[in-house]
């Protein structure tokens, strides 16, 4: 009878111990699991951190640009207003602010379409084709 009750135990202690080693397996999964998505988030915000950068420089050079013309614009052209170079080169600096303020936007714009339906990628190009045509049209 003791026997028996020996067995008995022992294999419930067994099987408390396979229990107890996939519970620390399972947890151990767990921990693994969390620090994979932790590392994968913190991948994500970098490529985020990087993708920005491109737009923000865009931003940049398009304001500055856009401001020089703004401010000195009036100007430069009552001085070169017989020579047809300088309104060119004025008409050049203006469609590059314009263009750079196009990437500037059109970035930002894209990532948020990219995730949409297919609608919203054709309007996209659409609107983007539309700009360029319309600045083209507005530099001759």
């Amino acid at each position: 009878m003791k026997k028996i009750k020996r067995e008995k135990r022992g294999e419930q202690e067994r099987k408390e111990a396979q229990k107890s080693a996939r519970d620390v397996t399972y947890e151990n999964e767990k921990k693994e699991n969390k620090i994979q998505k932790e590392n994968a988030q913190r991948m994500r915000e970098e490529r985020l951190k990087n993708r920005w950068r491109f737009a923000d420089l865009f931003a940049f050079f398009a304001l500055l640009l856009s401001a020089l013309l703004f401010a000195l614009g009036p100007f430069v052209r009552w001085l070169l207003s017989n020579n047809s170079a300088g309104q060119t080169t004025l008409n050049v600096l203006s469609s590059v602010a314009q263009y750079c303020m196009l990437a500037a936007v059109a970035l930002p714009a894209w990532y948020f379409v990219r995730k949409k339906n297919g609608f919203w990628t054709i309007l996209f190009v659409v609107v983007i084709v539309i700009y360029i045509v319309g600045t083209i049209m507005g530099a001759i």
